[in-house]
This record gives structure tokens, C-alpha cells and sequence, in this order.
């Protein structure tokens, strides 16, 4: 039991073995911002098991996480890696920033080239008040290296490599407030948009796109 303030459903991720183990990360209300108005959500760790444990992560260097609306839900915006537990990406909207951890919530980092790119470098407001442009992060959960952001009005962007590149995908500016991303198998992901309903993105274009980011990047 929690006698924390909970906001939505946790996401779940897993400790490998002969008797894996659930780890859940669950969303919940520390305080409140001033500046913005509205309050603070950071996160708190649930280790299954015989006997289940409540944590709280530090979250050093992370403010707090933005939600995405809908009118009957309001979903928080992160996710963590399913084969990896220490492993988290989410909008800060505090900081202004595209942030992850790799211990599990104690300290994170900004992944500069993701804030610039949900942004349009810079050109778009990387939130409103407690809600980001950012509005959905997904790990595959056959290959968590393949990881989908997607947002309210810049369309969506990959990484094949686990979050440390990231390209945006073709003509994904069509498909406005994005909500979840289904990944089918290797060659389809599914993206639920609030109002717009279900598009299906070509993993072939997608990462042909990727691999084009990476070579300029190692030409430059």
C-alpha cells in the first residue's frame, strides 16, 4: 500500500532470472510549482517479489513530469525500458527538457539533440504550463533499443540505439497528439492520435531515415 497522491497507472519494466521480477514505476504528486501552477509529479518505485517495497528515487537534476489530456484521462508522460529497469526517458516540464536515468530514477541527464528536435530546434514551445510538446515515450518490447517519442503538433521521432540517436520520421507531421505507439513486429508501429485515430509507420522509412541522420552526423 502507498499513502502517496497517485496520478494514473504505473509502467512496468523487469529484473531478468529463473524468477524474473516486476519493477513498476508509479506517478505521484511531491509538491507544487509556483512558477507554473500546478504541481509537482515526480516518481516513486514499486520492486515486486514475495515481499513487494516501496522506493523513492532522488531524481536529481529531473523537475517533474508533464501529462498528456484527453477528456476522459490525463496520461503521464514517460516510460521505461522493459528489459531494463534503471532505464527511463520523459519530458521535464520544469526543466524544459528531453531527460533520461540509467540508475532507476536517481540522477538524470537532458539528451540534447531529443529536446532540440521535439521543439523544432527551438521554434515550439517544449510545453504549456504542466502539459509538453513531448506527449508519449515508448520502448519496443521485443527490442528496447528501437524507442518512439511522440508529440501534440511535430509529429514523431525513433532511435535505434537504445536513445542515444534520434532522427524524426517521414510525414509524421500529419498525425497531431499522439497518444501511444503499439509495435506490431519488426516492420510495423502502430500510433494512436486523440481525435485523428490509428496510423501505422514503415519501420524500412523510418530507419532509413536514422541511418541517414547517422551518416551526416559522422561526416560532419
Amino acid at each position: 500500500t502507498m499513502a502517496d497522491d497517485l496520478d494514473e497507472l504505473p509502467k512496468l519494466s523487469w529484473i531478468s532470472g529463473a524468477k524474473p521480477t516486476p519493477i513498476l514505476y508509479q506517478a505521484v504528486k511531491v509538491g507544487w510549482y509556483g512558477a507554473g501552477n500546478f504541481p509537482i509529479t515526480q516518481l516513486a518505485k514499486i520492486v515486486g517479489g514475495d515481499v513487494p517495497s516501496v522506493s523513492y528515487p532522488a531524481m536529481h537534476g529531473f523537475g517533474g513530469l508533464g501529462i498528456n489530456p484527453t477528456m476522459f484521462a490525463w496520461y503521464q508522460v514517460f516510460a521505461v525500458d522493459p528489459g531494463n529497469p534503471n532505464h527511463l526517458i520523459a519530458p521535464d516540464v520544469i526543466n524544459q527538457k528531453m531527460m533520461q536515468t540509467v540508475n532507476g530514477g536517481e540522477d538524470w541527464a537532458e539528451i540534447p539533440k531529443l529536446t532540440s528536435l521535439v521543439t523544432n530546434g527551438g521554434k515550439m514551445l517544449f510545453s504549456q504550463n504542466i502539459f509538453p510538446l513531448a506527449s508519449a515515450v515508448s520502448f519496443d518490447p521485443d527490442d528496447a533499443n528501437r524507442v518512439a517519442v511522440g508529440t501534440w503538433e511535430n509529429g514523431f521521432f525513433v532511435s535505434a540505439d537504445g536513445g542515444t540517436t534520434w532522427t524524426k520520421a517521414k510525414n509524421s507531421d500529419q498525425i497531431p497528439r499522439i497518444t501511444a505507439f503499439d509495435w506490431l513486429n519488426k516492420n510495423n508501429l502502430v500510433i494512436s492520435s486523440y481525435g485523428r485515430g490509428l496510423w501505422r509507420a514503415t519501420f524500412n522509412e523510418v530507419y532509413a531515415g536514422i541511418q541517414e541522420a547517422q551518416k551526416r552526423s559522422e561526416a560532419a
